[in-house]
């Protein structure tokens, strides 16, 4: 008996969801803009002026509804249209929960990492702000999205759905920014934190058609042999 055969080991799955462009250019560009000392302006600028959502309120309001709201919705819809496409999948319960994953977790560790920061917020508010949470619960919900998207659509049609919902999770952490409840250098951050988690996940957990594959082998006495795999 084989153990559960992966597309990547744990470190090779690291390596590459940490050097995915969606996930180091956010965190370079962090870095940048805190040496620089831009990150206080942007931010600052964003809620004094607030050019797109006009007040704190419809800000935050607006940040929830995408990141709690549209985005599960959008992902569950889109994990159970492809299952309707692919019927060969029998486990249900597996492939509805598999798509909370690196949500959960990158909710998760952002809490740890905002719980040994303690950032004040723009607002004073508490110190909690680094990094933010809507910003990286919506990249990784996003991430989900995209993976989904790919069985469901081919071409300009994905990648008209893919920057419509890249340019709604960049709205969601200006919003954040528009609301006085996070920095640049926040949101950008968080932004990266969601991207790794989807992307390691996906490396470490899924094969190619983005099903869990496990494999066994048993050869009894030597004389015959027999493998069975399930994907689910």
């Amino acid at each position: 008996m084989s153990l559960p055969i992966y597309s990547l080991s744990f470190t090779q799955s690291v390596k590459k969801a940490a050097l995915n462009k969606n996930v180091w250019i956010p965190s370079a560009s962090a870095l940048l803009f805190a040496i620089t000392g831009q990150d206080g302006e942007i931010s600052d600028w964003a809620s004094k002026n607030k050019p797109i959502f006009g007040n704190i309120k419809n800000a935050k309001n607006y940040s929830d509804a995408v990141a709690f709201y549209y985005l599960p919705a959008a992902n569950l819809i889109s994990k159970g249209v492809s299952h309707y496409q692919n019927k060969h999948n029998p486990n249900l319960l597996v492939h509805y929960t598999s798509f909370l994953l690196a949500p959960a977790v990158t909710y998760f560790m952002n809490r740890v990492i905002k719980d040994r920061t303690g950032r004040i917020r723009p607002d004073s508010s508490n110190d909690l702000s680094f990094p933010s949470a809507h910003a990286s619960l919506s990249s990784s919900l996003n991430e989900e999205f995209n993976y989904h998207s790919r069985i469901l659509y081919e071409g300009d049609s994905y990648n008209g759905i893919y920057y419509f919902n890249e340019a709604l999770v960049g709205s969601v952490a200006w919003a954040r920014m528009e609301a006085k409840k996070h920095h640049l250098t926040d949101v950008l951050v968080g932004y990266s934190l969601g991207k790794f988690f989807s992307h390691f996940f996906h490396y470490y957990l899924f094969n190619k058609d983005d099903q869990v594959k496990l494999s066994f082998d048993y050869r009894p006495g030597g004389f015959s042999s027999g493998k069975f795999s399930w994907r689910f």
